[in-house]
């Protein structure tokens, strides 16, 4: 239902009161409701999606501490919140990570790392004034956000994953922010 912090407290609880570790689907779980919260738009107000996201990268890193190896829907979990706070550097980093501990991503996992960077990409936009044809910003961060994309698309080609509509539909999200509707036009193709 997206009430992250019940369901933190009752893992919290689980651990304290009874000696249990949660399951690795407990946390599993709590990372796909932050996602919830995180990715609702205007429902929530800011700072409750900003400690949802915050709560799911601590029980995140709570996981490893208790000995849990995440599994590949762990990893498609966080991608999706750091997707929705659009945090593509670390999204990058779980996905080098997964590789590191041979878990094999999905297309998801790679659609959602490249969804982080379509949302860092209108953030850094909006927020940095960088459509003014003045602002060289503009093109420093459109560079910047490009070279991740590549890397990513580099490393789902290496995966060899199936490149699905969604992934397609990710990619052709970070190309059409920059206004490169050329590219855009060229992916749909």
């Amino acid at each position: 239902l997206g009430d992250y912090a019940g369901a933190a407290a009752v893992m919290d609880e689980m651990s304290a009161l009874h000696g249990l570790v949660p399951p690795i689907t407990a946390y599993t779980s709590f990372l796909a409701g932050c996602y919830r919260v995180v990715n609702s738009g205007s429902r929530a107000p800011q700072h409750v999606k900003a400690d949802a996201g915050k709560m799911a990268w601590d029980k995140w890193k709570e996981m490893r501490i208790v000995g849990h190896l995440p599994d590949v829907m762990a990893y498609g979990s966080i991608l999706r919140v750091l997707a929705a706070q659009g945090r593509p550097e670390r999204a990058i980093s779980v996905l080098e990570e997964m590789v590191a501990m041979e878990v094999k991503p999905t297309t998801l996992c790679f659609s959602s790392a490249l969804r982080a960077v379509h949302r860092s990409h209108a953030n850094a936009l909006r927020f940095q004034g960088g459509y003014s044809k003045k602002n060289k910003r503009r093109e420093r961060i459109t560079a910047h956000h490009g070279r991740m994309a590549r890397g990513i698309v580099i490393q789902a080609e290496n995966a060899e994953v199936r490149q699905d509509d969604g992934f397609v539909s990710a990619l052709m999200m970070c190309t059409d922010t920059t206004g490169n509707t050329d590219t855009a036009k060229v992916i749909y193709l």
